[in-house]
């Protein structure tokens, strides 16, 4: 059976949307293995960079991992996902598990990577971690990456 468009996309937000409900009971928070292959893959480029006074901007949230292991070391970190389902549940475990004062620097918002709501030039650091290659068309893929180069700051080299 070939999906339309906008059939594929019905399909996409309704596997996310119960994919939030996992999240919520058993989520890859829980998961040894899943925890330091992420520290070895993602968190390993993260490390190597001064995030003090840092915005930063997480495309594809999903599970607030990188959330929870960052927040302390950034001016502000946005979390983006496109299923609003998935971000309050990721909002609520960030809310759970930090002080309000680390909670308060986060936000989280629901929105699409291919089209963000941020003005130009808004954060200091743009990351997408196992995000960009699920996004279905070449088409939106490519946009995904103008609007990271959008939204991220320019470096004068």
């Amino acid at each position: 059976m070939k999906l339309s468009k906008n059939n594929l996309g019905k399909k996409v937000h309704e596997a996310y949307t119960k994919y939030a409900g996992r999240v919520w009971e058993r989520g890859y928070r829980f998961n040894p293995v899943y925890i330091a292959s992420k520290a070895l893959s993602d968190w390993v480029l993260l490390t190597s960079v001064d995030l003090s006074n840092k915005t930063v901007l997480n495309i594809g949230c999903a599970e607030p991992i990188d959330e929870l292991q960052f927040v302390e070391k950034v001016k502000k970190w946005v979390a983006l996902d496109i299923n609003k389902k998935l971000i309050k549940v990721a909002e609520e475990i960030a809310k759970r598990k930090l002080h309000p004062d680390l909670f308060r620097k986060l936000e989280f918002v629901q929105g699409y990577a291919t089209k963000m709501q941020f003005e130009d030039n808004t954060f200091d650091i743009v990351v997408s971690f196992s995000t960009i290659e699920h996004i279905p068309e070449k088409t939106l893929r490519r946009n995904a990456l103008r609007e990271i180069a959008r939204v991220v700051k320019k470096v004068d080299m």
